[in-house]
Order: structure tokens, then sequence, then C-alpha cells
């Protein structure tokens, strides 16, 4: 069966944007840039200038820095005119050419307020234009950093991280190198490393963003954050603006709903959405989802790149479309993240059946996590409900050798992988099997008290029942009764696919 959405816990963990993006949403605001960067990343003011000075020289330097420059920022539509040139002429470098190249394929626009829909091939020309800049600017922290994250999204986790020390080590106390850095630490699972870099970081104890980070990062390695009354001090202390305070009031809001606190809790997300984060507006939904009584006013999704709030938000409200759209979205604006492409994969197959968009989902995130079990695991299922059997038992054995962790106890996994051997049996050709494998998923459950992975199990049961049998019984009523066993997030997707189950009894009845 497709790996549940885990939405039992939440953290506001930085996001990891390019400086450019970061700088542009507010995020960066009272951070001065450490006198040890040569030059910041090309300013919109910049790039006018990098434009005069190509239309006024015609030269292939200049065209260079402009695309190099555009690259950077995503926004190649500056230098669409000099890379024109360059591939015209033909006679620069063959880097130049491919760079300008890429300028000409891109096809993203970067007015509409979505992240850029960037390919393997474009992540790597990104990655040359960094260098490039690099090598003219070596001492830029800002583009180290940024450089690390394209390694990051294609999996390249040993250039992400030497660059990233690279640019701790140029600039150990900037905001931003720092907030990046630890994101990159936990992305690779490294969390000790990324609440040391934390708690030793020279103004973490004044800043409301790195303290936000560090008391996330402390909670991360299993233990409170001794920082914890000092960000209450600050929420205070009023010498901030609602933004700049937004993410610290989410994570004390956190620690006080898991306290048991749930005045508190509601009392410090109110602050959390004066002005907020689109990060705060995630987790405020997410404790909206699991504390009633709460609600994150509606203005609050309008904040820029509210995407996986506004998916998730989609999924309860039995909006997949909307769902799967914000999910892409989000999936853009982390690429290096499993996790929208977890909500993306399972909502696609369970409660819309398109298992191609699933493994879209999958492929998008599998270069930076390539031994992510829920990606194994949601693989699996889209490659077993399109009949690629083949590929399907090969996913299955690498699955079963890692399932583990992830949130979930080897019981939790046992469940999933006992309902996945019974889909590949069925697939197979082997009903009988598949029904004592699905009849074992269910046993795990029921007696764990698994109520929802249960769920799960029996409505695919049922599925390939009906799908193998065409004179098999079905009860609809125990297929509803399935589905309300289901949590907020998943409940409207399970149903869908019940409904699914029910078209096709409903079908195999009428041409009996």
């Amino acid at each position: 069966m497709a790996d549940l959405i885990d939405d039992s816990h939440r953290h506001i963990i930085p996001r990891w944007r390019p400086f450019s993006v970061a700088a542009g949403l507010g995020e960066l605001s009272g951070l001065a840039v450490a006198p040890t960067v040569e030059r910041p990343l090309p300013s919109p003011g910049e790039m006018e200038r990098l434009v005069r000075e190509w239309r006024l020289q015609r030269s292939p330097a200049a065209a260079s820095d402009l695309i190099d420059a555009a690259l950077v920022l995503g926004d190649n539509s500056v230098a669409r005119e000099a890379a024109e040139w360059v591939v015209a002429r033909g006679d620069t470098s063959s880097l130049s050419i491919q760079l300008a190249r890429g300028v000409l394929l891109d096809t993203s626009d970067p007015t509409d307020g979505s992240p850029p829909i960037l390919d393997q091939q474009q992540r790597f020309q990104r990655i040359a234009a960094y260098r490039r800049m690099l090598a003219r600017y070596p001492r830029n922290s800002l583009l180290w950093i940024d450089l690390a994250r394209e390694y990051s999204v294609l999996g390249h986790n040993v250039g992400a991280r030497r660059a990233v020390r690279i640019a701790l080590g140029l600039d150990p106390s900037n905001r931003f190198v720092v907030r990046s850095a630890c994101r990159f630490f936990m992305h690779t699972h490294d969390m000790e490393r990324a609440h040391h870099l934390l708690s030793r970081t020279p103004g973490v104890t004044k800043d409301p963003w790195l303290l936000s980070a560090e008391i996330v990062a402390a909670r991360m390695t299993t233990r409170a954050s001794r920082l914890i009354k000092r960000g209450k001090e600050i929420l205070a202390s009023a010498k901030f603006s609602a933004k700049e305070t937004s993410e610290l009031a989410g994570v004390l809001g956190t620690e006080e709903y898991w306290g048991g606190s749930r005045k508190a809790a509601r009392r410090h997300f109110a602050q959390a959405l004066v002005d907020p984060t689109e990060n705060a507006v995630a987790q405020a939904s997410w404790i909206a989802r699991h504390s009633s009584g709460f609600v994150v006013p509606e203005m609050a999704f309008n904040v820029p790149l509210a995407f996986e709030a506004t998916a998730l938000r989609a999924l309860v409200e039995d909006e997949h479309g909307r769902a799967l759209v914000n999910t892409k979205s989000w999936q853009q604006d982390e690429p290096f993240s499993a996790r929208p492409a977890v909500v993306g994969a399972w909502t696609a197959s369970v409660a819309s059946g398109d298992h191609h968009l699933a493994l879209e989902f999958i492929a998008a995130a599998q270069p930076s996590n390539p031994s992510n079990p829920r990606l194994l695991a949601n693989e699996f299922y889209a490659l077993a409900s399109l009949n690629k059997v083949g590929e399907a038992a090969d996913t299955l054995a690498e699955l079963d050798r890692l399932a583990s962790g992830s949130g979930w106890t080897r019981l939790e996994w046992d469940v999933l992988l006992e309902a996945d051997r019974g889909l590949l049996a069925f697939r197979s050709g082997d009903p009988q099997r598949g029904s004592a494998h699905y009849r074992r998923a269910m046993d795990i459950a029921a007696a764990e008290g698994f109520l929802e992975h249960g769920a799960h199990a029996f409505l695919n049961f049922a599925m390939e029942q009906v799908r193998s049998d065409p004179r098999s019984d079905l009860s609809e009523a125990e297929l509803d009764k399935a589905v309300q066993s289901a949590g907020p997030t998943t409940r409207g997707a399970l149903a869908s696919f019940a409904e699914r189950i029910k078209a096709l009894h409903r079908l195999n009845k009428s041409t009996r």
C-alpha cells in the first residue's frame, strides 16, 4: 500500500532557499553582511548594470557575466538577448555556449510567484554558473551556500558539505549562511551538528531567526533547548518586528503545545500570525489539524510561497486537484526534501489513482533522497498499481532492506510490507497468496492498534479482490467504516479511493 502521510509531528525547521529569494521574502532584515564577503549576489540594480554593460560592449565577457548572474538568480529572461548572441557567434568556450543554451531553453516565468521548474540539466547549468562566479569572487559566502543547495538537490552531498564548510569559514556569523547550513545538516540527518552550529553561533541569543532554529534543532536531538526562556524574553521585549519574530513565536507555541499548555500555545501562535512567514503558517495549520478550536485566519494562507500549508489544507477539504498543484510548487520550493514528494505521490495514487504522476513526484526527489524508505514505499505502490511487476518486485526488495525509522516502528513497517507483498502477489496472478499477506497485515494492525494502517490495508485488499474476481462480494458499509478510521489529512483521499472501489464493483455486477 502507499505509504501513509505522516502528519503526527512537524517542526519549524529553517527553510533553505536561494539567497535572492530569502532576501525578497524579508527574511534577512537587520542582517549585516560580514565584510569578508567581497560582493553580494546580484541585486536588481546590479542586474540592470550588467544589462547596460552587455548592450554597450557586446563582448563575450559582458555576455558571460550577464548569463551567469541570470542563471544564479533564476531570471533567465534578462539574459535571453545575450544568450542568443553567444549561441549565434559560436566562437566562445563550450561552457559559455552550454549556459547560453540553458537560458534559451528555460520556459519558467519568474513573475508568476512560483519557484522555477528545473530539471537535472538546468541544475548542472546553475552549478556551472555559480562556479564561474566563484572563480571571480571566491570569498563570497552567499554564492558558496547557494552552490551547496544546488549540489544537495542533485544528491551530491560531498560537494554540498564542502561548499557549506567554506561558507561557514568565510562568514560564521551570517544568519542566512548559518540557517542554510543548519538545514543542510538536518537534511543529511546530522542533528547534533546542526544544533552544535547554532548553539555556538555568535548572536544566537539576540537574533530571533537564529534562536528559533536553535530551539528546534535542540528538540530534534531529543533534548530541550536552554534558550527557551531567552526566546520568551525576546518576544516580550517588542524590539523586533512581527515578521522577525513570527517563527520564534511559532516555535515557542509548539513547545507549549507539546507541553500541554494549549492556552499559551494559542497566545504564541496569535503573535506568530500577525505578519507570518509561510513556515509559521504551515506550523499553525498543523496545530489546527491536531487541536480542536484552533483556527488559522484565512488571510494567513495568502503569504508568499505558502504551498505546504495550502496543499495540506486542500487535502483536509477534499480538494485533491488543488492539493496536487500546491504540492508540486512546494516540491519546487524545497527540491531536496522528501516530504513534499511523499505527500504528492500518496495523494496522486490514493486520491486520484494517477500513478504516473506519483512516479513524477518520486523521481524529482530521489536524487537527493536515494535511500528514503517512504519514497520507495510510494514508488513500489505506483509501479505495482501500473502492473510493472518486475520493477515493483525489485523496489520491494530494496524497501524491505531499508524500511525502518522515519518516525515509524518496525511493526508499522511490517503492516505496510505485508500489504505490499499482498499487492505484488495479486498483480502477479496469485490472489490466494495475496489474500494471506493482506490478512496478515490487517492482523498486525489490529493487534497493535494501528487503526489507520489497518484501514489502508483493508481498502487496498478490497480493491485487489474486486479487480481479480468480478464475482467477489463487497460491503460498502465496511469500506466507509475503514475510511472513518483515517485522520483528517488522509480521510478525504481514502474516501475517494473507496468510491473508485465501489464504482468498479458496481460495474462488475452490471456485467455479470
